[in-house]
């Protein structure tokens, strides 16, 4: 053992009942009294890694990222094989919406660690984040051969795989969650939402009435029924559900923009709006609600509307096709003949099958 490890391994008892204490406040919940027992800790020992890992991690639970930041620097740079430092860096990562940095920490933890879940765990939903899905899941399975029985890792991993199209194996995943916690609310939800993928719409309402009963507060339960119930044509009943999920969650855009759809498919065209811009004032930057608010405005012959609903989602997302083709079919009823043509031409450059996909409304809505 060279001269520095050992300097690391033994602290002075001065230092090491300094940061008990600080553990001691935190564990009463006193944050900001254990900070001056970390200080002091390390002024007793200014290579003690344990005691700056401990300051960064109340540090940032207190909002000091910054500060946070400069703790974790100063363990992972005294202690560089210490993978719990390293898992501590990648949180203040994903505090910092810095994906890539947090994935690359938590690989640095696994490399010292194999066997620390959270690690894997935390670089699988940064590499999530950034849509490297099947590399996710690889870290997934990885963890699960040393937590076979973790009920969480196989929701997530449940979660990814439906992402990536894939709800066979997804069904599989959250059945082996399921099996593990048979009250995981979340894991019936999953499944749910895999059944209705494959096509088993009554098994599907089966897991979410599951999932509800478990946990009747969880907003996306009430509605991922409500989905279901868009897609078998249930407009009515699927208005009630997603009246559910925004009484839970009234900031639940998605179910403020289906809600609207679904009024919108009953002709009730005034609640219709109303729940559109419900969800465009929550969410200004969805071009999807933008362009959906567009298509029944021009039902209702609202041109000058409609084209600015159009403008909205082509701002927010130049290359949709569906928005540029309807201005263009406006343009062309408001005798507008150039700029039509131009919007149309637009719009097949981008999606040469745009014509065939326009049918009575929106692009698979309801899918």
């Amino acid at each position: 053992m060279s001269d520095v490890e050992e300097k690391r391994d033994k602290k002075s008892p001065g230092a090491s009942e300094l940061l008990s204490r600080g553990l001691e406040m935190v564990s009463l919940g006193k944050m900001p009294e254990s900070i001056p027992f970390f200080d002091e800790a390390i002024k007793a020992d200014p290579e003690y890694g344990e005691a700056y890992n401990c300051k960064g991690l109340v540090l940032m639970e207190l909002g000091k990222l910054e500060e946070a930041f400069e703790c974790f620097e100063y363990a992972t740079r005294i202690s560089p094989d210490n993978s719990k430092f390293w898992y501590s860096k990648s949180l203040l990562f994903r505090k910092l919406d810095m994906s890539e940095d947090e994935s690359q920490a938590c690989l640095n933890a696994i490399r010292l660690n194999p066997r620390h879940i959270q690690a894997w765990r935390g670089r699988a939903q940064a590499l999530a984040r950034t849509g490297e899905l099947t590399e996710s899941i690889s870290c997934l399975e990885k963890a699960l051969e040393v937590e076979p029985f973790n009920e969480e890792l196989w929701y997530l991993k449940g979660s990814y795989e439906l992402i990536l199209g894939e709800s066979h194996a997804a069904l599989r995943s959250f059945n082996k969650a399921i099996e593990i916690n048979p009250d995981s609310a979340r894991s019936w939800r999953g499944k749910a939402e895999a059944m209705a993928i494959i096509g088993d719409f009554e098994e599907s309402y089966r897991c979410y009435d599951r999932s509800i009963r478990i946990d009747p507060g969880m907003a996306e339960s009430y509605y991922g029924k409500g989905r279901v119930l868009v897609r078998e044509g249930k407009y009515e009943d699927a208005i009630d559900i997603f009246g559910r999920a925004i009484e839970m969650f009234p900031e639940f855009v998605e179910a403020w923009f289906y809600r609207g759809w679904a009024f919108d498919r009953i002709g009730n065209v005034s609640k219709a709006l109303e729940n559109y811009d419900a969800a465009i004032e929550l969410a200004p930057d969805s071009e999807l609600v933008w362009y959906t608010k567009g298509v029944l405005l021009a039902k209702l012959e609202k041109y000058p509307e409609a084209i600015d609903c159009f403008d909205k989602a082509i701002d927010i997302f130049p290359r949709h096709a569906g928005a540029w083709y309807r201005k263009g079919l406006i343009l062309s009823i408001l005798g507008n003949n150039d700029e039509a043509a131009q919007c149309i031409n637009k719009a097949i450059d981008i999606d040469p099958e745009i014509y065939e996909m326009i049918k009575d409304g929106l692009e698979n809505i309801s899918a």
